[in-house]
């Protein structure tokens, strides 16, 4: 955080802040996979940007659209885009500086996670942060169930042999 607050005070392009923030978080969060600190050493590196997730530019351009405002929805949709594809490039960078792929160091990359479902829990925790109404909280339950249980899927495709 104080990595994106400093070069937010330099009044840097928000694009440049992110990747910047990105690449220095995960390269400190790196070390605990190359050193195999902790159980689960790559939970650290995923959850270290998660402050850099654009989620007003993102719900602020559905808003504009189903308002009506689509010129401003589309321009917040892209620079939402923007800011998670510059977040993308700091996180590659900085996983192929330190020369570390995959989920774990043991190479178990392709474990079945059946608790999915738990994953329903943060979802409805950040609906609740961007004032989600209360009919709309189990779609976002199932959502976030659906796409945990997606990206353990594809994942076991992609590295399947």
């Amino acid at each position: 955080m104080i990595v994106r607050q400093e070069v937010g005070h330099r009044h840097f392009n928000p694009l440049l802040n992110f990747a910047v923030t990105a690449f220095v978080t995960t390269l400190i969060s790196a070390q605990a996979v190359i050193y195999d600190i902790g159980n689960q050493p790559f939970i650290a590196m995923a959850s270290s940007v998660l402050m850099l997730v654009p989620g007003f530019p993102l719900i602020n351009s559905v808003s504009d659209i189903v308002k009506g405002y689509i010129n401003m929805g589309i321009a917040r949709f892209v620079m939402g885009s923007m800011l998670t594809l510059a977040t993308s490039l700091g996180i590659v960078g900085a996983m192929t500086l330190a020369g570390v792929w995959g989920w774990s160091v043991n190479g178990n990359i392709t474990r079945t996670d059946k608790r999915y479902v738990f994953c329903a829990i943060p979802a409805v925790g950040f609906a609740l942060v961007f004032n989600v109404p209360q009919k709309a909280l189990i779609y976002c339950a199932v959502g976030g169930a659906l796409g945990h249980g997606a990206r353990f899927m594809m994942i076991g495709i992609w590295y399947s042999d």
